[in-house]
């Protein structure tokens, strides 16, 4: 599958940036970075995990797990929760969309858009 990133796809920012990842990966995807305060495509790639937040119990957590996924408990009554595969897929694609762009830009600084087969 080909993706196509724009040269300019590293300095997106803010609306710019989530309506970037909306297209990308979709809309549901695009509410974890938001929910972050993950605004550019640079923080994203920095982030060790981005699904990490959502291990935490908090009223804060809650809406955004219930719109990625499904929470519950085990069968010693601790606290479970579970990421729907394809949102991981897309958003951790997408990421790793990203490290490459950035490592082929010293290469192809050239191009005004890098088509990047996944």
């Amino acid at each position: 599958m080909n993706f196509i990133l724009p040269l300019d796809v590293l300095s997106l920012r803010g609306d710019s940036f989530y309506d970037f990842v909306e297209e990308f990966c979709g809309k549901e995807v695009v509410e974890l970075p938001k929910f972050q305060m993950i605004n550019s495509s640079v923080d994203l790639i920095e982030v060790d995990d981005a699904f990490s937040i959502l291990q935490i119990e908090s009223h804060q957590t809650t809406s955004i797990k219930e719109f990625l996924g499904a929470t519950g408990k085990d069968n010693n009554g601790k606290y479970s929760f579970f990421v729907m595969p394809g949102i991981r897929l897309k958003l951790e694609k997408f990421t790793r969309s990203l490290r490459t762009f950035l490592s082929s830009t010293d290469s192809s600084s050239s191009l005004n858009i890098k088509s990047l087969t996944i």
